[in-house]
């Protein structure tokens, strides 16, 4: 995870979109398969990534992530390494509801967690501090292991991209809905030397 000018960095790849997407429901930690929009996606962000070179890719456990990462293995000759850790932020009895349900059902709660993505927890679910906090330490064990020069790709849900893009470059999480919209197909994560947290260069967003 460093290039030649001695920056490390870490790709960070949100799965491509599912039925539920399209449907704008809550997908959370949930087995929905990518729709043909999402494999096309993928499929562009494997030719776009190709040029960094990646040297290893790992990929949550969720099935559209797993869809995702087998495609850009495909393009990549790169082993699909799976990590539990990595799955997406457990959204628990919201997964599944759309927007407007969700809105409808529980209209304090659902203004709360646009208020303060942090300040709720779904029922069964995880918050997104805890969910952070996870992301961090799998993140922690990659990089500790990888002997590598060159950047590795993460990928998993758009909400666990979120949080570790935020967390990586030291920005809160009070962010996350800023960077939910904001969010690319990819980004490169820029990260200290020494793979700190907090002070790293800001990400550099690519639509490709």
């Amino acid at each position: 995870m460093e290039t030649q000018d001695g920056v490390r960095q870490i790709i960070l790849v949100p799965w491509g979109r599912t039925e539920w997407d399209a449907q704008d429901r809550l997908v959370g930690h949930t087995d929905v398969p990518l729709s043909d929009e999402g494999k096309l996606e993928a499929r562009h962000i494997a030719a776009a990534v190709a040029s960094l070179r990646p040297a290893a890719l790992y990929a949550g456990p969720d099935e559209p992530a797993k869809q995702t990462a087998e495609i850009l293995s495909e393009h990549l000759r790169l082993k699909v390494r799976e990590k539990e850790e990595l799955h997406e932020v457990n959204l628990g009895h919201w997964s599944g509801l759309t927007e407007a349900e969700f809105r409808e059902r529980f209209p304090s709660v659902h203004q709360m967690w646009r208020d303060d993505p942090t300040a709720i927890q779904p029922p069964e679910g995880e918050s997104l501090d805890e969910a952070a906090l996870r992301l961090d330490a799998a993140v922690a064990a990659l990089l500790k292991r990888s002997r590598t020069l060159q950047p590795v790709i993460l990928i998993t849900g758009p909400f666990a991209i979120a949080a570790m893009s935020l967390r990586l470059t030291g920005q809160p999480l009070s962010m996350f809905w800023q960077q939910l919209e904001d969010q690319q197909r990819w980004i490169v994560v820029p990260l200290p030397p020494a793979g700190g947290r907090g002070g790293g260069r800001p990400p550099r967003r690519a639509a490709g």
